[in-house]
């Protein structure tokens, strides 16, 4: 079986409005957006301020920070994934 590199899609996504770039969950073949993330603050931004970069990491987390509080300070966001998609992930798998 050869690898075709070319039909290979980053994981990595910037979505519509999202502060850095997003992971979704991969399910059967398919990625999976819950509308949760956890994110990723920069290694800069902790030395800069741990308090503050904490304190913007847990708004971004609860949904009361806006996109433009994370411009620069933020590298990525994972999609948390609901029970409904592991469930979906673990039938796909035993396929």
């Amino acid at each position: 079986m050869a690898l075709n590199l070319a039909s290979i899609r980053p994981a990595e996504r910037r979505l519509a409005g999202a502060p850095a770039p997003t992971y979704l969950s991969y399910v059967d073949g398919q990625d999976v957006d819950s509308g949760r993330y956890v994110y990723t603050v920069s290694a800069r931004s902790l030395l800069d301020d741990v308090f503050a970069a904490l304190t913007l990491k847990r708004r971004l987390e609860r949904g009361v920070a806006g996109p433009e509080e994370a411009a620069g300070r933020v590298v990525g966001r994972c999609a948390l994934a609901d029970e409904a998609t592991v469930a979906a992930a673990v039938a796909a798998a035993a396929r």
